[in-house]
């Protein structure tokens, strides 16, 4: 698994909480999380900066991360040193690379990292996730002519409505995944996912009527 990331977005705060969330993801420890947050463009300074961070031991755990916001930009000779970093990265450090567009990175940083374009992404925050897990399953519970109305509702704005279905589709991976429940309950969780995020994609892809389809799809779960 690729411990270097390349984090593209023009929300830094949601840049941010995604990386806190895959350190939280694999049990690193909030004082084992370093963020570098240069008040300008990052140089080479601030790489060396970075260089120092992943070269130290873990304080509370087995592993480490390291976050450089390069939100304000990034010069050509810093992304050539970071380059070092990137080849040989220690086996206990994830390093993040914060960016607001992928394309400013240089191709020899982007083959060395996995790439999140967070601009066309849906993330929750911890409290988003645990308030959009309670909305799944209150949507569950709802009767179609409630199910309905939401699809009146939502269908008056396409960009909302996608939002919507995207939060919904995380917050229905989040209940499936903190619930303890039976692996006939899990089953159904993950055909209601993949129902969910088959109409996701059909509706982001194409000009079909918005309302009709949220009511089949509502109709379908």
């Amino acid at each position: 698994m690729s411990r270097s990331f390349l984090i593209s977005s023009k929300d830094i705060d949601k840049s941010l909480e995604f990386c806190k969330k895959i350190c939280k993801e694999n049990n690193i420890d909030n004082f084992d999380v370093t963020i570098l947050d240069p008040e300008k463009a990052t140089g080479i300074g601030d790489i060396r900066d970075l260089q120092e961070k992943i070269s130290l031991k873990p304080l509370m755990g087995k592993q480490k991360a390291v976050i450089l916001n390069s939100g304000k930009g990034i010069s050509q000779e810093a992304q050539n040193s970071l380059l070092k970093a990137l080849e040989e990265p220690p086996a206990n450090t994830f390093i993040f690379l914060i960016v607001l567009n992928k394309d400013v990175v240089l191709p020899t940083i982007i083959s060395r990292c996995k790439i999140i374009d967070l601009n066309n992404q849906v993330v929750l925050s911890e409290d988003e996730t645990r308030d959009f897990e309670e909305k799944f399953s209150e949507f569950l519970k709802d009767s179609l002519s409630e199910k309905l109305k939401l699809a009146e509702s939502l269908a008056k704005d396409k960009d909302s409505a996608l939002e919507w279905l995207g939060k919904i589709i995380l917050g229905a991976r989040a209940k499936m995944i903190n619930s303890e429940i039976n692996e006939e309950k899990r089953l159904n969780y993950q055909k209601t996912i993949a129902i969910l995020q088959k109409r996701y994609i059909e509706l982001k892809n194409s000009n079909a009527n918005l309302r009709l389809g949220l009511e089949e799809l509502f109709l379908d779960l």
